[in-house]
């Protein structure tokens, strides 16, 4: 409901083996590429087959030195983490799987019992949470989030500020209170704990919200200005205005 991917709701993935097989070859012949993540979607709602070749084309790929994933299976099916799943990504080690919880209600004892499974086979886990209002945006139930993640051994990775979806204007805080809520993560919680606040705009992608990156303007706009240098210009008031 919070995402700019839910456009592709309900649609047909027009992508056969053909497409995938390009993808493997563009990745073999760009050995810059080292780091590859399989995400979408939810890349654990796959059957274990379909995971299988994929996770055995990338490590065929020589240059590739890191696999993540990207999965909400940790808290909405934790059934799913099997031994056979288990024994999958092990087998072509994937280093890194990154969760998605949003509130510490969410952190259910099935979930624990699968976040042992995936650690006692050797993969850190992360986790990303988006900002929403009247969900998890105060202090409290923030802190309680990330210490209870990083006590089960899941380390708070992002914290997002709401997408600039269509129809969400009422989850979006203020980045204001964002920052607020961010910063007084720190000296309260161990630092391991404390997530990166990230704004994911238009043409700037990931970029920290912090004074290095984002800055206000005196007509109350902010500017993000990303590791590259590219600027962009978010208007607060039109993207908090009902639609």
């Amino acid at each position: 409901r919070f995402c700019t991917r839910k456009r592709n709701v309900g649609t047909e993935i027009p992508y056969g083996d053909e497409d995938y097989q390009q993808a493997f070859n563009y990745l073999r012949e760009h050995p810059e590429i080292e780091d590859v993540l399989l995400s979408g979607g939810d890349a654990l709602m796959i059957p274990d087959d379909r995971l299988e070749f994929f996770l055995e084309n990338l490590r065929r790929i020589e240059s590739i030195k890191v696999i993540r994933i990207g999965t909400r299976v940790l808290y909405s099916l934790p059934q799913r983490i099997t031994s056979k799943l288990v024994s999958i990504l092990q087998k072509y080690q994937v280093l890194y799987i990154n969760s998605h919880f949003n509130h510490p209600r969410q952190i259910s004892t099935q979930t624990i019992t699968a976040v042992n499974k995936l650690r006692q086979a050797g993969i850190s886990l992360g986790n990303q949470t988006v900002l929403l209002k009247g969900i998890n945006d105060d202090v409290d139930t923030m802190r309680r989030l990330c210490t209870t993640l990083f006590q089960i051994g899941i380390r708070p990775y992002y914290l997002y500020h709401c997408d600039l979806t269509q129809g969400d204007a009422y989850f979006r805080t203020t980045i204001e209170r964002g920052k607020e809520i961010h910063r007084k993560l720190y000296g309260w919680i161990s630092g391991l704990a404390v997530p990166t606040y990230i704004f994911d705009g238009p043409y700037i992608r990931k970029t920290p919200i912090n004074k290095d990156y984002c800055t206000r303007q005196k007509d109350g706009t902010y500017l993000f200005r990303n590791y590259k240098g590219i600027e962009w210009v978010y208007d607060e008031a039109k993207a908090l205005a009902p639609e």
